[in-house]
């Protein structure tokens, strides 16, 4: 897709394996706090707001290095539907990265 259209499938896969499975493994509590977080925010500006800031606390806390991709600069404004989509990809993305954890740690019992 061209630079000023979103990929609903890349935010999807950012979400998953990118920052669910980096907090996972850490610890499956900072994908629920980033996920609670992220699930009350209704409108687009303040929930990337709140997905930055979730993201630097993590990485400063953490050591981890998780950035926001270019999918989302100012250039892509975010209208309309897109940005329920958007919300849900990135929700799911994070909801299936704590399962397949919860899968993987009970696998191992």
């Amino acid at each position: 897709m061209g630079n000023k259209s979103l990929d609903i499938k890349e935010i999807y896969k950012w979400s998953r394996f990118k920052v669910g499975e980096i907090l996972a493994k850490k610890d499956k509590k900072f994908v629920e706090i980033l996920i609670f977080d992220l699930r009350s925010e209704d409108t687009p500006g303040r929930f990337l707001n709140k997905l930055a800031v979730r993201l630097a606390d993590f990485n400063k806390r953490l050591g981890v290095n998780l950035i926001i991709p270019n999918l989302f600069y100012r250039e892509n404004k975010i209208k309309g539907d897109q940005f329920y989509y958007i919300k849900s990809a990135i929700l799911t993305g994070l909801v299936n990265a704590l399962s397949s954890k919860k899968e993987n740690n009970q696998g191992q019992d």
